[in-house]
């Protein structure tokens, strides 16, 4: 080789492991920064894990101490502890300590219910405006368990609640029950819901009615604190207080009902603070009305039945308010369960004027005639207050006339509701019933003659 030729390839060497070396320089710099980044994200990763390992090993500490509290007040509660010596716990009069126990017992929540409780309560499906932060989500969570939840458990939490909506059938399958609103969270509505108007609905019917116990109103407006804000005012409540014996007499009922068995009690008229004419009472329960104020219970009369073996002429009403002395009679027959009792009952329900029946209901038909268009309409009103009409045959108040049918037998009830009318000026009353019209005018001269 000559030196030319040896220089040549000297320099040939020289340019190759000058280009290599800068060739392999990014590449080596590329690995170098591609281990450092990986490294960057497996301590990243580790440390994101390990929060959440703690978060969910606080959790679990919160629930576990959750749990021995609920079992240390269980555990000393004197109500839960009488009941070991309890026997024939569904027997009367022991189920009452059970009913006892049931309002005794505080309310308790677990770690998994905050988030769907917050969303439920605080969060409103009906106003588009009410939604929350996610900021605002943390600040409840650590309020309500003492620990600091990270952004993506609580994501995951939200995902988790969503996949359960849908699983459990409280919204329809592709539809999210939270979802992000201009960056905040809000809700849809779910199946078993109450809207707005119903829950603010029930709330007015429950401080208004008397039957019932008005501090019932607090626990809803608790469940439903979003519905209930800004000062809503329901309409002009009452202070009755339903009293504990008739909530266990109601339970009575109703326990009578569910298990078919017969009610036996005793029944009469309150008079002078007691009951006078007292009579013992032996029925097959089918359902529970409240009419004109009181609570009353629809049932076979079982003396009744077994002596003409027909549900529809031995069902009669008793008024709650008038028994006492009632237990369950696990040995005597129940006769309710016919397979066309629910027929029955629902006629049985049409006939009955103002909590009281005949056997011979029958289709009336009465014509109400005035010159004054207000005086019928509020005739006609004043009466259909208390009858279920059945069906209207003439509509023409313009014209001075009325005609309506309704089903009832010869009742006092009836002749009551029908006097109601004569009392309005002006005012023609045809009653389409000779038996009817007959009774109807000896009880006026009966009255008028003393």
């Amino acid at each position: 080789m000559t030196h030319s030729e040896r220089k040549s390839m000297k320099l040939l060497r020289s340019y190759f492991l000058t280009y290599a070396a800068v060739l392999l320089i990014p590449v080596i710099a590329a690995c170098i920064s591609q281990l450092m980044a990986m490294q960057s994200i497996r301590v990243d990763i580790e440390s994101d894990n390990q929060v959440l390992l703690q978060q969910a090993g606080s959790i679990l500490d919160l629930q576990m101490k959750e749990l021995n509290d609920i079992g240390t007040q269980m555990a000393n509660n004197t109500i839960l502890s009488s009941l070991r010596s309890v026997e024939n716990p569904l027997d009367y009069p022991n189920i009452n300590a059970y009913f006892r126990m049931q309002d005794a017992l505080p309310s308790h929540h677990t770690m998994t219910s905050f988030l769907y409780d917050y969303f439920l309560k605080n969060i409103n499906a009906y106003d588009e405006n009410s939604s929350v932060s996610l900021p605002d989500i943390q600040n409840y969570l650590l309020n309500v368990t003492g620990v600091e939840f990270e952004r993506k458990s609580i994501y995951a939490d939200i995902k988790r609640l969503n996949e359960f909506a849908v699983e459990v059938g409280l919204v329809k399958p592709g539809e999210e029950w939270i979802y992000l609103n201009s960056r905040k969270y809000t809700r849809g509505e779910i199946s078993y819901e109450l809207s707005l108007d119903e829950a603010r609905l029930i709330v007015d019917a429950i401080r208004t009615t008397p039957f019932t116990d008005s501090g019932l109103c607090e626990k809803i407006e608790k469940r439903y604190p979003a519905y209930f804000k800004g000062g809503y005012k329901a309409l002009i409540p009452h202070d009755n207080t339903v009293k504990t014996k008739t909530k266990f007499l109601l339970n009575t009922v109703r326990l009578s009902i569910e298990k078919k068995q017969a009610l036996v009690f005793k029944y009469g008229y309150n008079f002078a603070g007691g009951l006078r004419a007292v009579s013992d009472k032996t029925v097959s329960a089918l359902a529970l009305d409240f009419e004109n104020g009181y609570y009353y219970l629809i049932a076979v009369d079982n003396e009744v039945y077994e002596k003409c073996h027909d549900l529809e002429k031995s069902i009669r009403r008793y008024r709650v308010d008038r028994m006492k002395s009632y237990i369950l009679g696990y040995k005597v027959p129940y006769y309710g369960d016919e397979p066309d009792k629910d027929k029955i009952l629902e006629k049985y329900l049409k006939n009955s004027i103002d909590a009281f029946s005949s056997e011979t209901s029958r289709l009336i038909t009465i014509t109400l005639r005035c010159d004054d268009e207000k005086t019928l309409l509020r005739a006609y009103g004043a009466f259909a207050n208390d009858v279920k009409i059945k069906r209207i045959g003439a509509d023409q108040p313009d014209k001075g006339i009325i005609e309506f049918s309704f089903d009832a037998g010869p009742v006092p009830t009836l002749f009551t509701q029908l006097f109601k009318l004569y009392t309005f000026d002006g005012l023609k009353v045809e009653i389409d019933d000779e038996e009817i019209r007959e009774k109807f005018r000896e009880y006026l001269n009966r009255a008028l003659n003393g």
